[in-house]
């Protein structure tokens, strides 16, 4: 795969693994970075449109930039790969 792909579900063995559903209040957390996105990335460095692609599960980010989102959200790295899966799969 490549950087501009979309984020799946992960296979191991051949059997698809999707992670759990984040958190309702991880949920709450990134629901208000993705109203606040321009200044969100600002904070991150990031072009908008990136954070933007990566909020809609059109572009899958590096651990790097997933973890200083997570962090910067305050919530697990857990919860925001989750919820960019669920993103790309609806």
């Amino acid at each position: 795969m490549t950087a501009g792909t979309a984020i799946t579900a992960m296979s191991v063995a051949g059997t698809a693994v999707v992670p759990r559903p984040p958190t309702e209040q991880a949920k709450r957390k990134i629901a208000h970075a993705v109203r606040n996105q321009r200044q969100f990335a600002r904070a991150l460095g990031l072009h908008p449109s990136h954070v933007s692609f990566i909020f809609a599960g059109k572009r899958r980010p590096s651990l790097e930039v997933a973890a200083a989102m997570a962090h910067r959200i305050n919530i697990s790295l857990d919860d925001l790969y989750s919820f960019l899966v669920h993103a790309a799969v609806n």
